[in-house]
């Protein structure tokens, strides 16, 4: 596709394998190509941040992962004190608190190593080959630091001076939360290693989503090791 648009006078392209004749796309077979892409596209997009949803991070992930040629990584955002900012403010303040940390995601991953998506709510994905660890780590630490920063400006001037909110907790219990921040789990899958399956690879992100809550950083990483499907119980 990206051969076709730089050359629009072309009538199609010709597609070949080891200097073998394979066939022929026309423009318009390319056309009904690109519409097909982008109306399901469409389809799957989360309507408020606009990022890919479940559906897409999920064939993103079986690719990934059975793709061992070199260190892929599985990343899981989740705001931390969204629900009593919600409360405090209300749900058009905390849709634009989606929509800031969408723009931060495409801003911090523009370009076509990382795939970015939102798994809903205040929940986000971030997937990665053929990069290092480190580099991807630097970037979390920032994109962290810029969400933070900008989130400040969603509360007023009190709230923002003093660092806090007042809000009821889960149970009824007035107590003070802290400003809007995010937690990061990073999960490294090793180049060679097996996946057997896909619900392996959630379970372990989620108990690293639990450390990077507990942690200060706010971010927590692990190495895949677990070559086995995981059976809840």
């Amino acid at each position: 596709l990206d051969i076709f648009a730089y050359h629009k006078s072309s009538e199609g392209i010709l597609i070949t394998e080891n200097s073998r004749y394979l066939g022929f796309l026309s423009a318009q077979s390319l056309l009904e190509i690109v519409n097909d892409k982008r109306i399901e596209a469409a389809r799957e997009q989360n309507p408020l941040s606009k990022l890919p949803g479940n559906a897409s991070i999920t064939r993103y992930s079986e690719r990934l992962a059975e793709n061992a040629e070199f260190d892929r990584f599985l990343c899981y955002v989740d705001f931390d004190n969204f629900k009593p900012f919600n409360d405090s403010y209300g749900f058009r303040e905390g849709d634009r608190a989606i929509i800031m940390f969408s723009d931060l995601l495409r801003r911090q991953f523009p370009d076509s190593r990382f795939m970015i998506g939102h798994v809903g709510g205040d929940d986000f994905f971030i997937g990665a080959g053929g990069i290092s660890g480190a580099g991807l780590k630097k970037s979390l630490v920032q994109l962290r630091a810029d969400f933070a920063k900008n989130a400040e400006s969603l509360y007023c001037a009190e709230d923002r001076e003093r660092g806090y909110i007042e809000a009821r907790d889960r149970y009824g219990k007035q107590r003070q939360f802290p400003l809007l921040s995010c937690s990061i789990a990073m999960l490294r899958i090793p180049a060679g290693k097996p996946v057997a399956s896909i619900d392996t690879l959630l379970h372990e992100i989620s108990r690293i989503k639990r450390k990077a809550k507990n942690a200060r950083s706010g971010i927590a990483g692990a190495d895949f090791r677990e070559a086995r499907p995981y059976k809840a119980g």
